[in-house]
């Protein structure tokens, strides 16, 4: 097995300067490279074109988004949610059985964590993982794209769900909580723009620490003078064959080399993460409040009927069912 996945990853990067001997081994593999494409919420990154220079030998696979769908409609949306992962789940049926490599970008990047940590089976032909513009979570998008303010992050989530995005849920699936259920097997490639404008740079950090703590094999590759959101690795050789030499190399073992030095330490890396963590750890209280509150005015609104109908206890509440159920036959 890992022979034939050596032999698929060559296949896919001969083109971008792994030599001749690689292509005679992905003729002796025989198999048929497939990139699936995932891009941000509005159709942008991850683009044929884009994806094609970085591994010029596979077959490239475009997923649709929620907002492109006209079909589904905006309201839609869900940051990388239900939906999102429906329409990636239904492009990798498409695919059908095949070894595959998968580039998202922006708001793909949250799909595609969030659909592998629901299909294990995906998990296991999935020979490596590229993320652009990387959302570790949709709360912390919104916050970037709207108010920041002390407590920003438990409110503002919610007034977006109320008012553009009503598919999505603040305390649903997350990418940083995901990426613990994904297989160590998998190597990542991670790149993001530090001064993005869409995406927080250290959501990108935290997501590579919770991969490499994870167990995965992680290359984390930081653009310290760029404010791109998409195509980050375009005009740039270097980073192209940092990239593609990592992932051919299957028995890569993880360690701090693979985060780049110099703008930032290591330990950043896994203070971004925990931060997130325990902000998302906050919003499973709020949810656990919101129901523990609907119960208890459940309880509180209910009371006063039952009494009323003479159900004090358990035993007079089964009963009252037994005698309106007879009642009804």
């Amino acid at each position: 097995m890992k022979m034939k996945s050596a032999l698929f990853l060559m296949s896919v990067f001969v083109s971008c300067g792994l030599g001749a001997a690689a292509a005679s081994s992905s003729s002796a593999g025989g198999e048929t490279p497939c990139v699936i494409a995932i891009p941000g919420q509005n159709g942008l990154g991850s683009g044929t074109g884009y994806v094609a220079e970085l591994f010029p030998k596979a077959n490239i696979e475009r997923v649709k988004t929620p907002e492109s769908c006209w079909s589904i409609g905006q309201k839609r949306i869900d940051l990388g949610q239900n939906h999102c992962m429906s329409l990636l789940h239904e492009k990798v049926q498409h695919v059908g059985n095949k070894d595959v490599i998968f580039h998202a970008t922006s708001q793909g990047t949250a799909t595609l964590i969030n659909y592998l940590a629901a299909h294990p089976d995906v998990q296991q032909r999935t020979k490596g993982i590229v993320l652009e513009a990387v959302m570790a979570t949709g709360n912390s998008a919104i916050v970037q794209n709207t108010l920041s303010f002390p407590g920003a992050y438990y409110i503002m989530p919610y007034l977006a769900k109320a008012k553009k995005f009503p598919s999505y849920s603040p305390t649903g699936k997350q990418a940083i909580c995901s990426a613990s259920k994904l297989s160590p097997d998998i190597p990542v490639v991670i790149i993001h723009a530090m001064r993005d404008e869409y995406l927080s740079v250290n959501d990108a950090r935290a997501l590579a620490y919770g991969l490499y703590r994870n167990g995965n094999p992680v290359r984390y590759i930081e653009k310290p003078n760029s404010s791109a959101h998409v195509n980050l690795l375009s005009n740039d050789e270097v980073h192209k064959r940092a990239m593609t030499e990592f992932l051919c190399n299957s028995n890569n073992s993880i360690n701090t080399d693979a985060f780049n030095s110099g703008s930032y330490s290591f330990d950043s890396c896994k203070n971004a993460y925990w931060s997130l963590r325990c902000k998302e750890w906050v919003h499973v209280g709020i949810k656990l409040s919101a129901i523990a509150a609907a119960l208890y005015g459940g309880y509180c609104y209910a009371k006063p009927h039952a009494e009323n109908r003479g159900i004090t206890d358990l035993a007079s509440l089964m009963q009252y069912m037994r005698t309106a159920w007879s009642s009804r036959s």
